[in-house]
């Protein structure tokens, strides 16, 4: 999704999100900048990777700003997206003008997600007919509405029932080098704000 005029800016969604999650956002930088929202690799309509890191994610970023011929942007990033736009950052410090990183520290975190990949191989295993089916195998282990919801929003309906839109098996797999902190070589020169996220 990409809207607006003036300098480049990439917005980079969290885990299990897509780039129309931050469409909010978008709205309110297009009147000053030529906004872009990506989905990351094994998410929304993006490729699936052999391998899920902060290193290839990164890079698919990279090769994407290149393809369509963005030589520097301003790259925010949530959670998730935040990691990847600081190894961006590092690993071509040249494509990346400012950088704003929130709700995500350069650290390793505990697997606080495990439990939620484990839900979501149930539903993909359970061959869900409804999303009210899906949401309820869900709501086994998530008891928030507000973060079903937003899982939901990468189900889709299939041959032999809902199913998830991502790549859950490969974001599974990865999700230790996912969890890692950002690493390089040389520090980010870019000017960098970081947003401490609340409630």
């Amino acid at each position: 999704v990409s809207g607006g005029l003036g300098r480049e800016c990439i917005l980079l969604h969290g885990l299990f999100g897509r780039g129309s999650n931050l469409r909010g956002i978008s709205r309110a930088l297009e009147p000053h900048c030529r906004v872009h929202c990506l989905d990351l690799p094994d998410h929304g309509g993006s490729t699936w990777l052999a391998a899920a890191s902060l290193d290839t994610y990164a890079e698919e970023v990279s090769l994407w700003m290149t393809a369509n011929r963005i030589d520097e942007a301003d790259v925010i990033g949530h959670s998730l997206g935040g990691k990847i736009a600081m190894q961006l950052a590092l690993n071509h410090a040249a494509q990346v003008g400012r950088l704003v990183v929130a709700d995500i520290a350069p650290v390793q975190y505990p697997a606080q997600h495990a439990e939620i990949l484990a839900v979501m191989a149930r539903v993909q295993a359970g061959h869900c007919q409804t999303r009210a089916a899906a949401e309820a195998l869900l709501a086994e282990v998530i008891p928030e509405p507000g973060v079903r919801a937003y899982l939901l929003m990468s189900l889709k309906s299939g041959s032999a029932g809902y199913e998830w839109c991502l790549n859950l098996a490969g974001l599974t797999a990865g999700y230790p080098h996912l969890r890692a902190p950002p690493s390089g070589q040389q520090q980010c020169q870019a000017p960098t704000l970081f947003l401490r996220g609340g409630k």
